[in-house]
């Protein structure tokens, strides 16, 4: 049991980029095993969810624009259309 603790806290520190290297946690326990690896899944469940809402946030901010863009398209269209002023168009 003790060896796939160990075995499942190296590949975690070493997916999480944590990298500890030849350092090991206090004697040995399973507890601080236990938790470090606990430590690590919380750490790396946040930074997940920080870059997820960032990405979110950008695709969002993309999707308006190109909705604010079409918008205006229709709109230069339709003023075109019905012969607005130029001096119209401009404050569009």
């Amino acid at each position: 049991m003790y060896k796939y603790l160990v075995s499942v806290y190296w590949a975690f520190q070493s997916v999480t980029t944590v990298g500890y290297g030849d350092h090991t946690w206090g004697n040995g326990l399973v507890l601080e095993y236990i938790i470090a690896t606990l430590w690590m899944f919380i750490g790396s469940f946040i930074y997940t969810l920080a870059v997820g809402n960032v990405s979110s946030m950008m695709t969002q901010s993309d999707s308006k624009a190109a909705v604010l863009s079409k918008h205006m398209k229709v709109l230069t269209q339709l003023a075109q259309r019905i012969d607005l002023s130029n001096d119209t168009l401009s404050r569009i």
